[in-house]
């Protein structure tokens, strides 16, 4: 029976699927032979409503832990199908109301190790399928029923900018993106590309902030099976360029625009995309915030799995040197002197002295050439750029909707610069012990927060101390905590007077967990120990909104007075 449901090396086994109330309740199993798939991080599926054969709606699916997949079909003890059984988040279904009415080719998509595979959704066909609901096909040889339309006829409303899309390039390269369409009679569309978030892609850069722009905002997703491709290539294979070129070039057309009336932009990577598209395609505006120019060298040098991706494993200096020329031989060679560049970026910003500094002569030819440069106290790192000032780029993107190109030229942003004038008396120094994040897996508990003393800088990590201290009528019991570098809670906690609180953040060691193991069963409240080089306090710790955990191990319960501790 399982060759029956196997096609180009997918097993794909339908257990249950419904609509009800414009919600899609599906079940199955599905893994990619070979595919070692033990942990959640593993195995991706996602649900593909394609109405025609460029662009496709995306919903994500979720997993469930079923060891009985593994015993049935895998075929040696290394291989692990532990996690591949799909099915809806909190079996709440999926929402099929921001999708217009009309039937959808439905297909299932598959990402496992780097590896991506789509195919039809399938089951035995002797399962009972609403005909209303779904267009089938039968293989009566192999005894299968495949599932070719979904039906979709209650929809409310139009799809919005939350929902991912695929577009096929006639290379078969997917293109994953999300568009917000336009407001009333605004004749402009914003392409926005992704910096790096996580180790994996993912991240969708001003997908809140453009959500009130006037004109179409279109996000490109840099998610190519599965992999960061800095929207160029991988193996040195550009065919992931010529993709995302002819999807901007589509939806250009779609919306009857032309080049002039296009906005590219993004943030560190994504702005190295916004200016190698921009050259590369001849786009009137260009918007990049702290882009890497060099960009064979800056993988190479801080994102090694990426650059394997990228020029492949056994990538060499000629590659790196071939990458670091894709925009600078673009800078040098243009001659369309018309565009608007808004380039904004920090000699603060570590990469600036590699990766803008020696262009701006490159850049400066631009007849609308535009230098942003903060030299604000809150920005003394890469990635402070562009948070601090997203009133500037936001204002930047409304008036090019608008048809009213700005011209700055070169501007230098200094702000107040408030004085660092930490409290140096008890009194003054109101401690804070916030919770932000509990869990608790694989038997360790996990605690993040924040633990600082108003008024007290912590540049460096020798500068604060943290201890959990568990503690009930007839027990304590102290846990070490370690710290984390995040320079945003400097801005956050920022009142009148500047402060550093970079390093005000505990959480476990190496963001493993803390075994529970020594402790004794009970309840416990839990404090934090703050020692700085001038203070120490214990204080009772707390979260702004209710968090609640309970299994049969532990009972956790926290809100803006306390936080209790259960160990059964």
């Amino acid at each position: 029976m399982m060759d029956s449901f196997v096609i180009d090396d997918v097993y794909i086994e339908l257990k249950s699927i419904e609509q009800k109330d414009n919600r899609l309740f599906i079940d199955g199993i599905a893994f990619i032979i070979g595919c070692n798939a033990k942990d959640y991080a593993d195995i991706s599926y996602s649900l593909l409503f394609t109405e025609n054969d460029k662009i496709s709606i995306i919903k994500p699916l979720a997993k469930k832990h079923k060891s009985e997949i593994t015993k049935k079909f895998a075929k040696t003890s290394e291989i692990s199908y532990d996690k591949c059984w799909f099915t809806t988040f909190a079996y709440a279904g999926v929402d099929l109301s921001d999708i217009p009415k009309g039937n959808y080719q439905l297909k299932l998509q598959i990402s496992c190790q780097g590896l991506t595979k789509t195919q039809k959704i399938r089951t035995n066909s002797d399962i009972d399928i609403d005909n209303t609901q779904f267009n089938t096909s039968t293989d009566s040889a192999r005894n299968i029923l495949f599932i070719d339309e979904i039906i979709i006829a209650n929809s409310a409303k139009i799809a919005n900018a939350k929902t991912e899309k695929i577009y096929r390039a006639e290379n078969g390269i997917n293109v994953k993106f999300k568009h917000k369409p336009r407001k009333y009679d605004f004749n402009h569309i914003i392409f926005v590309f992704s910096g790096f978030l996580n180790a994996k892609p993912g991240n969708w850069d001003f997908l809140n902030a453009l959500d009130n722009c006037p004109c179409d905002v279109i996000w490109i997703a840099d998610d190519f099976n599965d992999k960061y491709a800095y929207y160029l290539c991988q193996k040195m294979d550009f065919s992931i360029r010529d993709a995302v070129q002819e999807f901007i070039y589509y939806q250009i057309k779609a919306l009857n625009l032309t080049k002039d009336n296009v906005t590219v932009t993004g943030f560190s990577k994504g702005g190295s995309s916004a200016l190698y598209f921009g050259l590369y395609l001849n786009i009137k505006n260009i918007v990049t915030s702290v882009p890497q120019v060099k960009i064979g060298s800056y993988l190479n040098n801080n994102w090694k799995n990426t650059a394997n991706d990228i020029m492949g494993k056994n990538y060499n200096s000629s590659h790196i040197v071939y990458l670091d020329k894709l925009i600078p031989n673009l800078l040098k060679k243009d001659t369309n002197l018309e565009k608007n560049i808004y380039l904004l970026t920090s000699e603060y910003d570590v990469q600036y002295k590699e990766e803008i500094l020696p262009y701006l002569n490159d850049f400066s030819k631009y007849n609308n050439f535009n230098l942003l440069k903060t030299y604000s106290v809150f920005v003394r790192e890469h990635n402070q750029v562009t948070s601090h000032h997203t009133a500037l780029l936001l204002a930047i993107y409304y008036a090019l909707a608008s048809e009213a190109v700005p011209k700055f030229g070169n501007v230098d942003f200094f702000g107040s610069q408030p004085t660092p004038t930490p409290a140096i008396n008890d009194e003054e120094c109101e401690p804070h012990a916030e919770i932000r994040y509990v869990a608790y897996r694989d038997n360790k508990l996990f605690i993040d927060g924040i633990g600082l003393l108003k008024g007290v800088h912590v540049v460096d990590y020798q500068d604060i101390d943290y201890t959990l201290i568990l503690k009930n009528d007839t027990n304590t019991f102290e846990k070490k905590l370690a710290k984390l570098h995040r320079p945003n809670i400097t801005r956050e906690f920022f009142q009148d007077d500047f402060v550093v609180y970079d390093k005000c953040v505990f959480t476990t060691f190496k963001q493993k967990g803390m075994s529970l193991d020594d402790i004794a069963k009970g309840d416990y409240h839990l404090f934090l120990r703050i020692i700085t080089k001038t203070h120490k306090v214990v204080e009772p710790l707390f979260s702004k909104s209710l968090i609640a955990i309970e299994n049969d191990k532990v009972e956790f319960n926290s809100n803006d007075k306390k936080a209790i501790l259960t160990i059964k």
